[in-house]
């Protein structure tokens, strides 16, 4: 009952980066918009405006994969972190000079 109380005013869910969201959403609007140019460009049998959007297209897309893959390894090391720290703690509160030896 105690242990609730002492946490009542932690925020376990934290919010997603702006930057994270914005830059999915930008390369997301980038690739719709730079798919439909290069189909337009096709009718219009003009070759450069067809380079200029394949190239934003390809760009977009490995824009977005790049905010997954950082967004996925973000949450991996938060999750290795906790996970080793906790363990860290708790050697610590079982045998104190174990963790002393480790930090040194």
């Amino acid at each position: 009952n105690g242990v609730l109380f002492k946490y009542r005013n932690e925020l376990f869910m934290q919010k997603r980066s702006l930057l994270n969201v914005f830059g999915q959403n930008f390369a997301s609007l980038t690739a719709i918009v730079s798919a439909f140019g290069a189909i337009y460009s096709q009718y219009q049998k003009d070759p450069d405006l067809r380079v200029i959007f394949l190239g934003l297209y390809f760009a977009a897309w490995f824009m977005m994969f790049l905010f997954l893959v950082v967004k996925n390894f973000i949450i991996l090391f938060r999750y290795k972190w906790q996970y080793y720290t906790l363990q860290t703690k708790w050697q610590k509160l079982i045998n104190p000079s174990v963790a002393d030896i480790k930090t040194n």
